[in-house]
């Protein structure tokens, strides 16, 4: 079979942003709101990363396409929305990845590594079109923000423990068993746990550090709709804080 020589499409996975289901890691330090508003933010940002590379762009929506923001995302940035389909993380990878390798090599990524660019996804197409089987972006937490494949065998997928710190150490091998011709991307921070919180860029932090009005959230949050700030007015910063470490707006203590 011959490899397909297009540029490659890139995969976002997505969870709708729905208080109480994402990012439960960081509920303790956002509260639930504030942690579903971060993963909106998030969606927005990683599609306004893939538009900025010039790549065919799809959005894999979990557990459904019904969420508002999903609608939204797909008129701003004009992408096809697709329900993910599996009973675990790595087989919604493995069915989106077969789905789109019939006709380009495919970039698979979520929405938790903003320092991801566009720049890092051409890159990352071309490694794919000049004739690595894979291309494997590590992050600091021992999973990884970004896989790109020009062929596909389900032993990348299945029995890997998701969620883990193990997830890179057991794709890696899995790629060496394979004998697979591999490139390996800079390591990057996924915003996953309450200590990751101190390096978001300043434009998500300001985002979600709480509720604006109007004509202040359009001068500070150019591209980001109001009703995506789901954070209650109830619900004062005080009682959200982060319990980070490091000189953010997050911090115990800090000043608004």
């Amino acid at each position: 079979m011959t490899k397909p020589s297009r540029h490659a499409r890139v995969l976002v996975f997505a969870k709708a942003p729905v208080p109480g289901k994402v990012k439960t890691r960081l509920i303790p330090a956002l509260g639930a709101r504030r942690a579903a508003t971060l993963q909106a933010t998030l969606i927005s940002h990683t599609l306004a990363t893939t538009a900025q590379s010039g790549l065919g762009v799809e959005l894999w929506c979990h557990p459904d396409c019904d969420h508002p923001l999903f609608s939204t995302c797909a008129r701003r940035f004009t992408i096809a929305l697709h329900p993910q389909d599996g009973a675990d993380l790595g087989a919604r990878m493995r069915h989106g990845a077969e789905s789109a390798l019939a006709t380009a090599p495919v970039i698979l990524i979520g929405t938790d590594c903003p320092d991801l660019t566009a720049e890092e996804l051409r890159e990352t197409s071309a490694r794919l079109e000049n004739g690595n089987d894979a291309v494997l972006g590590p992050a600091l937490d021992g999973g990884y923000y970004l896989l790109g494949l020009n062929r596909i065998h389900r032993w990348l997928f299945d029995g890997i423990s998701w969620g883990s710190d193990r997830v890179l150490s057991e794709t890696r091998q899995r790629l060496h068993v394979l004998g697979w011709r591999w490139w390996e991307a800079p390591a990057r921070r996924d915003i996953d746990r309450p200590g990751d919180l101190a390096f978001l860029p300043p434009r998500i932090r300001d985002v979600i550090d709480g509720p604006r009005e109007s004509s202040r959230h359009r001068d500070r949050h150019p591209g980001y709709p109001k009703h995506w700030i789901q954070v209650s007015e109830k619900q004062s910063f005080r009682e959200n804080r982060c319990i980070c470490q490091g000189p953010s707006r997050f911090s115990p203590g800090a000043k608004r």
